[in-house]
């Protein structure tokens, strides 16, 4: 099994007597997910919900995947594209931020390098174990796919899914920084998705935080992560998939967002939304059902 460059300290889980005493939280079924402390190079987190999607016991299993969400996200708002994942093998472990979902602590708190930290000890916990070796994968949106790029540029992933990254992150997001509040974080921007009895909201959990300017030193860290990235790279071994958006994407510069992606890893493979907004897998029917069906095909060629 691959050795990822990740400080041991940061790979530690707490005490065993610590994490018996994790509580669960409710989390929507099929979901199975825990309240638990980690480790990192920062200090011990506040109790962070994680867990994971099951895979379809009636499919041979195919995988493990690790979601990496956005700012004001939360873990079990992406129902459609994880339920799919599970229909055909795949495992979908996940964990929200500090105070995103059901998380505790403060959004100020999270740092994209944690992400990273957070993630492997989070996927080291609830990764099913396949011979003759656990293949890692990220899938990361926005805030996500920033902290999955970070990751596949320190090889510490095989492979690397990116939905509409911040690799180009906007000052004026969502409702506009015109708006009062100004700068919020909205479904309207987030998705053109028209929801209804027969297509209900995936978005079971509110958006939270509300506006990167509540939590200025988490949005401090993206955008100095963001800008340090510029000009970084992914080694041609690892496989890239960038599902993108377009010019109606209010959260990310898009064409900037493609043109790094072309320098940083010209071996991607690449798909893009031009009328897609920001959240590409909750978006509407025919643009989810695309993303869903290319992260299938990619994961399934690249085992």
């Amino acid at each position: 099994m691959r050795i990822f460059p990740i400080i041991t300290l940061s790979l530690a889980l707490l005490p065993q007597a610590m994490a018996a005493e994790a509580q669960s939280h409710p989390c929507p079924a099929p979901w199975v997910c825990e309240m638990n402390s980690v480790m990192t190079t920062s200090g011990i987190t506040p109790s962070l919900r994680m867990g994971y999607y099951p895979e379809d016991q009636g499919q041979p299993f195919a995988g493990n995947v690790i979601y990496f969400e956005g700012l004001g996200d939360s873990m079990v708002n992406h129902a459609p594209l994880f339920q799919k994942l599970s229909q055909v093998g795949y495992r979908v472990i996940a964990f929200d931020y500090f105070g995103q979902g059901g998380s505790e602590g403060s959004m100020n708190r999270t740092r994209i390098q944690g992400i990273i930290e957070i993630g492997a000890q989070v996927w080291s916990r609830y990764a099913r174990v396949t011979l003759p070796r656990t293949r890692h994968t990220i899938l990361g949106w926005s805030t996500g796919g920033l902290a999955a790029f970070v990751a596949a540029h320190q090889n510490a992933t095989d492979r690397v899914i990116l939905i509409a990254p911040g690799l180009a992150p906007r000052v004026s997001v969502g409702s506009g920084i015109l708006s009062l509040p100004p700068n919020q974080i909205t479904l309207e921007s987030l998705t053109s998705a028209q929801y209804s009895a027969r297509n209900p909201n995936p978005h079971l959990e509110p958006i939270s935080p509300q506006s990167p300017l509540s939590v200025p030193l988490f949005s401090l860290n993206l955008m100095g992560t963001a800008k340090q990235m510029k000009g970084q790279s992914i080694s041609p071994r690892i496989p890239v998939l960038a599902i993108l958006s377009g010019k109606h994407d209010t959260y990310v510069n898009a064409a900037k967002t493609r043109a790094r992606l072309a320098r940083a890893a010209p071996h991607r493979e690449e798909i893009v939304f031009e009328f897609g907004k920001h959240e590409l897998d909750n978006e509407s029917g025919e643009i989810s059902d695309q993303v869903s069906d290319s992260v299938i095909e990619f994961l399934n060629r690249t085992h």
